[in-house]
């Protein structure tokens, strides 16, 4: 028998980083369910979900399932290794599957290979049997960076209808409408060519001859047979049309618009987005939702139509602020109607009265014969009893509302707004997620380890929309400051933002500002936590009658209340340095004032915003889009630093495109952490901001993030870095490191401490290699090479090797597994490399002991 000897070896990090890991810190394991799709019978619910009800999903991947919406019983349908992808809108409207009519066959989209097809992890349209079979990749593209937006079955499994901005054609912008048959063959483009803003939601009957879907700008509808002939344009009055949705025969199209329709008072209904319903040829145009009261009035959000085949009933996501007709009450939250099309009376579902305050179930979807529904909640509990933590679930119920079946048993929650001591050992955070440590279900604030252990609660709010905000440590752990709407110690009546503190155990919670209908927030403490700073524009103790916004400090204990700044102009959000001696912040110029008041500089008159500030007080970051030196004269947001010493500004990025913002300096100012979605490494077609490091020493740039999914599409968490910025914390959506298949925000922790890992599998092959996620590595190449090739010179030369996998996207070879036996008596090595974009190069093998560069004689993996 042949004997196989691994190697283990460790890759490097990119030229100026220095090693280190991007660790998941106190992670839940969530599961979220999104809307459900109905066979025609409403016999079953297909829908796709991360949860893991019959332990077959233990990786918690986005995997296609289906329930029984009479008793409940689900089956998994899909089990790919990369999962399915969700498409469309905002958690629970989104929907990650189609099903046809006779419930055995349904479409996905999936970045993953699993025929073999499609290597490059572009997102590509699938479809399959329920039972396994006949899976077919339906779209190729090789443009990673593509998306595939709402897509669908026809109700015969013939044919699906997607949008996509993928280069199929050739040269696209915007997304186009296509139609393809369900074995892969007759792909064709619908889009009209005035759609110069591309398509959205395209939607197909049961024959898979008619499609409908809106134009871009203006959003009218636009219909056209499945081969691309017969286009004709529909709806054209001004207003916006949203989700159309057409109904199995093709008669007719149902949809939402917020413009006039062509009956009810005059000028038409523009009191809030209604749902409307029109005939395939344009013709028949009506409201069906009945209740339009004039412009300007609270008239609620019609969401998300769904028509039976015959036309009979249009059940839809119902009004935000609306009751049901006569109450005269607003319901604060989504409700659940239906609408028969002949115009008769709407029907209430669910929150008779606004009965259900926080039910939230705005997402629906009818089955073909018009008896059952698919209904998405995001909190609340439609089955009383059910759902104690009142999370969002997935339900089925008859459509005059009765019946009611809850089918998940799924947990959310998402971690918020991270802040961490000097030392980076301790980390205060706020987290929505049902933790199991109080009984409330609702936002808390929490300080838990750098090693996640040691979670700790420090409040207890009752109130979901009254959380804690902006939470803020002192170097030792012993005080948080925060802001919150809520009134937890029954001492803000009002429900104005005020400033709060507690002890880092959680004791000893008071409220430190009181005002009447004004707002003080943004707050932060010192590092030696002797002073608290915020903004406000109270009038505070009675010493702000003006009621102009300032900047403010105060002790943890509640005294010393003093307005610091600035003389005139609106402040940005102050920060502190590390003995509490002064705040600094923007004010048509860089200001920083003294925190007893005594003395206010101004010290630069460049603007900005987004000031930090080191422990010692002396370097000061700020964004700017302004060109005071010179270096950015197309005026950029970019990040700038000024060093007290010396009264010099520096420039740090230098970028002709994106923003960079957010900036966070570490303690001993050597570096500055920030957010950027400017192409620093390679072209960032997509806007996902990245969590970038600047080098003070060196004014080198690094990427601190983990693979590519982990950026964030807003400019939200920037990391913040303890003293040196060995450490440094924040939240994001995607699995940044591996271990967060769900997706969900979660906190996250860059640790340059840990070096990276490499494992390969035991025994014989085929053998798979897997590896821990490094910060600011996006894409991976891993190589087999002989050991006995092995051999040093001017280099460490690997020999003859072969590339395994080439930019993986992900942590392992899985898909890709090396299928080789090494040679009697001899062994094989593994190694990996990691980029942090294109430009950036293609990263490197690591040195040997003796440090000489890894490079190998020939093979390898393309740059």
């Amino acid at each position: 028998m042949r004997s196989i000897t691994l190697l283990l070896a460790l890759a490097l990090t990119g030229p100026t980083l220095e090693a280190g890991l991007v660790r998941a810190i106190n992670g839940v394991e969530t599961s979220r369910t999104w809307l459900g799709e109905l066979d025609d019978a409403g016999t079953f619910i297909f829908s796709v979900s991360n949860a893991d009800p019959l332990g077959t999903n233990p990786t918690g991947r986005n995997q296609v399932f289906r329930w029984d919406a009479d008793t409940g019983a689900v089956t998994q349908l899909t089990a790919l290794h990369d999962g399915v992808e969700v498409v469309g809108y905002s958690w629970p409207y989104g929907s990650g599957v189609s099903v046809s009519d006779d419930g055995q066959r349904i479409t996905f989209v999936s970045k993953g290979d699993p025929l073999g097809t499609n290597d490059d992890g572009s997102p590509e349209l699938f479809v399959m049997e329920v039972d396994g079979t006949g899976l077919t990749q339906l779209t190729a593209t090789t443009d990673v960076r593509s998306s595939i937006g709402v897509f669908q079955i026809s109700g015969n499994g013939q044919r699906v209808v997607f949008s996509s901005d993928a280069d199929y054609f050739g040269a696209v912008q915007w997304k186009e409408a296509y139609s393809v048959f369900t074995d892969g063959s007759g792909l064709t483009r619908l889009s009209p060519p005035f759609a110069s803003q591309g398509v959205m939601h395209p939607t197909i009957n049961d024959d898979g001859t008619r499609v409908a879907m809106l134009i871009q700008p203006d959003n009218p509808i636009y219909t056209v047979q499945a081969d691309g002939t017969g286009g004709n344009l529909l709806l054209t009055q001004p207003g916006w049309n949203f989700t159309p949705f057409l109904s199995g025969d093709g008669s007719r199209i149902v949809y939402t618009s917020n413009g006039p329709f062509p009956i009810g008072p005059p000028p038409g209904c523009s009191g809030g987005q209604q749902v409307g319903i029109v005939d395939w040829d344009g013709s028949n145009e009506r409201r069906l939702t009945g209740y339009c009261v004039g412009a300007g009035a609270e008239s609620g959000e019609a969401r998300l139509p769904s028509i039976d085949d015959s036309n009979l009933e249009v059940p839809h996501g119902a009004f935000t602020n609306y009751a049901a007709p006569g109450t005269g009450t607003f319901c604060q939250s989504t409700k659940i109607f239906s609408a028969p099309t002949d115009g008769g009376d709407i029907r209430q579902l669910t929150g008779a009265d606004c009965a259900e305050y926080y039910t939230e179930c705005g997402a629906t979807r009818i089955s073909g014969d018009g008896t059952r529904l698919a209904v998405g909640c995001r909190a609340g509990q439609l089955v009383p009893g059910d759902n104690p933590k009142e999370m969002g679930q997935l339900y089925s119920m008859d459509s005059n509302g009765e019946n009611r079946l809850q089918l998940t048993d799924d947990r959310q929650g998402q971690a918020f707004e991270p802040d961490i001591t000097s030392d980076g050992t301790r980390i205060v955070f706020v987290s929505d997620a049902d933790l199991d440590t109080i009984p409330e279900p609702y936002p808390q604030l929490y300080r838990v380890g750098a090693d996640g252990h040691g979670l700790v609660p420090l409040t207890q709010f009752a109130q979901r929309t009254r959380r804690p905000e902006e939470p803020s440590i002192s170097d030792d752990g012993m005080t948080v400051v925060f802001t919150s709407l809520g009134d937890p110690l029954g001492t803000n009546p009002t429900w104005d933002r005020e400033v709060f503190a507690v002890d880092g155990d959680g004791q000893n919670l008071r409220q430190l500002t009181e005002a009447t209908f004004r707002d003080s927030h943004s707050a932060s403490i010192s590092d030696s936590g002797n002073v608290v700073t915020f903004l406000s524009s109270a009038d505070l103790g009675g010493l702000n009658p003006d009621q102009v916004a300032r900047v403010w400090t105060i002790s943890p204990d509640g005294s010393g209340l003093t307005p610091i700044g600035p003389p005139d102009g609106v402040p940005s959000v102050p920060r502190l340095d590390g003995s509490g001696t002064w705040a600094a912040y923007m004010s048509d110029g860089l200001y920083r004032s003294r925190v007893d008041g005594t003395g206010t500089e101004l010290l630069s008159a460049i603007d900005g915003w987004d000031v930090d500030i080191s422990k010692s007080g002396d370097r000061i970051t700020f964004v700017s889009n302004e060109n005071p030196l010179g270096t950015n004269p197309e005026q950029n947001t970019e990040i700038f630093l000024y060093e007290v010493s010396t009264a010099t500004a520096t420039q740090l990025t230098t970028t002709t495109g994106g923003s960079n913002r957010q900036p966070r300096i570490t303690r001993d100012g050597s570096a500055v952490f920030f957010m950027s979605d400017s192409p620093e490494f390679e072209t960032n077609s997509i806007a996902r901001m990245n969590r970038m490091r600047v080098d003070l020493g060196t004014h080198a740039i690094d990427r601190v993030d983990a693979l590519e999914v982990c950026g964030s599409v807003q400019f939200r968490s920037p990391a913040v870095p303890d003293e040196t910025g060995d450490r440094a914390v924040f939240t994001a959506y995607g699995d940044c490191n591996g271990e967060n298949p769900d997706g969900n925000q979660e906190l996250f922790l860059v640790d340059q401490g840990l070096d990276g890992e490499i494992h390969v599998s035991p025994g014989n092959p085929p053998t798979t290699v897997d590896w821990l996620a490094e910060s600011g590595l996006r894409r991976y190449d891993v190589i087999r090479g002989h050991l006995s090739e092995l051999s040093s010179g001017a280099t460490t030369d690997l020999g003859d090797v072969l590339c395994l996998e080439n930019d993986s996207r992900d942590l392992d070879t899985v898909g890709d597994e090396d299928t080789a036996l090494p040679p009697v008596t001899q062994g094989f090595f593994y190694l990996y490399r990691g980029t942090e974009g294109g430009s950036g190069g293609p990263g490197s093998y690591g040195t040997s002991s003796s440090g000489l560069e890894r490079l190998p004689a020939s093979g390898g993996c393309d740059d």
